[in-house]
């Protein structure tokens, strides 16, 4: 089978410059991804996948106030027909399949303070609603046929799922971060700081049929670090250590096998990194 596909992706965009201390922007992209083949295909309509298409949609304010504060403001909507999805079938097998149509809607908040000069703070908020406006014939893996056969909306017949109205795949509703750093001088020697991290994450979905046991719940991680960077900041290192509180969670859900499974997140790690740059 050969298939040709070709498209035009403009992109529109207009910035204002208010003051020096703000910025107004406002874009209008479309955006595309060739359609291709499924060679594990058990049927001829699973045998090829469609194009995507996308046009996207961005508001946003970047604000600097009394040069200690920096807010940037963001609103989005993206708008995607025949969204591609992929699918794990069996062990080592994925289909991919497309989504009548989907949009995310979101908002994006980000904070960058310096109360003082040697402290730089920052926080990451976001809001999504991220769902499929159609999607009739979600594939489903057979491990996961007995955690949705008794759906309304699972088909015996033809074994898919409508997965219409529902989340995203590895699409959280609400996220955020924050991060302080703290950078102290050592005159000729150079610096050092110490840095804090924390980052949330609501429930999060990787399967179209939303199903519980193909999910992660919200959690949140705790990563801490202390780096040195040398007076002509050639010579730069790091001791950290990530997922401070060994946080069980899931970084995805497969239900390729007997029964669907999960890859576990990274646990507490530690570690050193050096670098030096010319």
């Amino acid at each position: 089978m050969t298939n040709r596909y070709h498209a035009v992706t403009p992109k529109f965009g207009i910035d204002w410059q208010i003051d020096p201390d703000a910025l107004v922007y406002v874009s209008a992209t479309r955006g595309y991804k060739s359609g291709g083949v499924n060679y594990a295909a058990t049927t001829v309509a699973q045998e090829s996948f469609a194009p995507e298409e996308l046009w996207s949609y961005e508001l946003g304010r970047d604000r600097m106030v009394r040069h200690r504060l920096r807010v940037n403001l963001t609103g989005f909507y993206y708008d995607y027909t025949n969204l591609q999805v992929q699918s794990q079938i069996g062990p080592g097998t994925t289909t991919i399949g497309n989504a009548a149509s989907a949009t995310v809607k979101g908002v994006e908040a980000e904070f960058t303070a310096k109360p003082i000069a040697a402290l730089a703070l920052t926080a990451n908020l976001s809001a999504l609603d991220a769902t499929y406006k159609s999607f009739p014939v979600a594939a489903v893996p057979g491990a996961l046929l007995p955690f949705v056969a008794n759906s309304p909306n699972f088909n015996a017949t033809t074994g898919t799922y409508d997965a219409g109205g529902n989340y995203l795949d590895n699409a959280p509703r609400y996220s955020a971060s924050v991060i302080a750093q703290y950078t102290e001088s050592l005159s000729s020697v150079g610096s050092i700081y110490e840095q804090a991290e924390y980052s949330w994450k609501d429930r999060t979905y990787y399967d179209p049929s939303n199903a519980y046991i193909m999910s992660q719940g919200a959690y949140g991680l705790v990563n801490l670090s202390l780096g040195y960077a040398s007076p002509d900041s050639h010579w730069t290192g790091r001791l950290f250590v990530s997922n401070v509180a060994d946080k069980q969670y899931l970084a995805l859900t497969l239900a390729n096998g007997v029964v669907p499974t999960g890859v576990a997140g990274a646990p507490r790690t530690f570690g050193i990194t050096m670098a030096y740059k010319w």
